[in-house]
């Protein structure tokens, strides 16, 4: 495994009871024993791919894990549905189970998120705390679910525009448009190092105004070769980033008592 080439990753692909299909990177050690050697599960969240798991994914082999990382739904080789709803937490959280039983893996795991990764990730631990053997969730707490549901515009009212602002972009009618017009720009917006990161990147109109070059844009990524970057660049163009974006539009359907 070699982090700069995506090729020499053992990808496959699975059709799951719900009738859609998952790409996936699986990964085993050379002493691998089915129902012995621990699983590691990794969720990656936006914009993000399997791939960005690359640098994780070959030392926890290397220690005699299996690591299964999905493109999640709507990203790359994954199937993209148009409904929301399918992109919520929970309904995410039955497919990871369903991959997981796909793949004859039941002894508990370990599940590592990301971002919108994380959301399903708690959701998992929750519905199916008897194959959760821990977790850890990178960037994102913990929330209960909320005893309503609300719309990403009351998201940003609750949370604050200087800090989901930019939710009204990603929502809005011709948002994704501009985004897929300038996927280099969005990904080296994003992909950033605490150095060089815009300050005001989530405040209401900033990625916004960057796409459409009232606000100069930052240089390539500074956390990304330029090969890695390139393969970002041709994933997301080739699938597409509105898929992607019912991450954001699926709030209406997820924060909802759960019993």
């Amino acid at each position: 495994m070699d982090p700069l080439n995506p090729a020499s990753f053992n990808l496959q692909k699975i059709k799951l009871p719900t009738g859609r299909t998952y790409e996936y990177c699986d990964q085993t050690p050379t002493d691998y024993r089915h129902g012995e050697t621990p699983v590691l599960l990794l969720i990656h969240g936006f914009p993000e791919l399997w791939y960005d798991w690359r640098y994780q994914i070959g030392p926890w082999v290397r220690r005699g894990w299996r690591v299964i990382v999905p493109s999640m739904l709507g990203y790359a080789g994954t199937d993209k549905p148009e409904d929301p709803a399918f992109y919520t937490p929970l309904a995410l959280a039955g497919e990871m189970a369903d991959l997981l039983d796909a793949l004859d893996i039941k002894k508990p795991i370990v599940v590592m998120a990301h971002d919108w990764g994380s959301p399903t990730a708690f959701s998992f631990a929750t519905r199916y705390n008897e194959r959760t053997k821990a977790l850890v969730s990178i960037s994102i707490p913990n929330q209960p679910p909320l005893p309503m549901a609300l719309t990403p515009d009351q998201m940003v009212a609750a949370m604050g525009a200087d800090w989901l602002g930019y939710w009204y972009f990603f929502c809005s009618e011709d948002g994704p448009a501009k985004i897929q017009a300038n996927i280099p720009r969005f990904l080296d917006l994003l992909y950033r190092s605490h150095k060089t990161m815009h300050l005001q990147i989530f405040a209401e109109g900033t990625i916004e105004k960057i796409m459409s070059g009232e606000i100069e844009a930052p240089g390539p990524s500074d956390l990304m070769s330029a090969e890695e970057r390139q393969f970002h660049i041709d994933t997301l163009e080739g699938g597409g980033i509105d898929k992607p974006l019912n991450y954001y539009r699926q709030t209406p359907h997820a924060f909802t008592i759960q019993e």
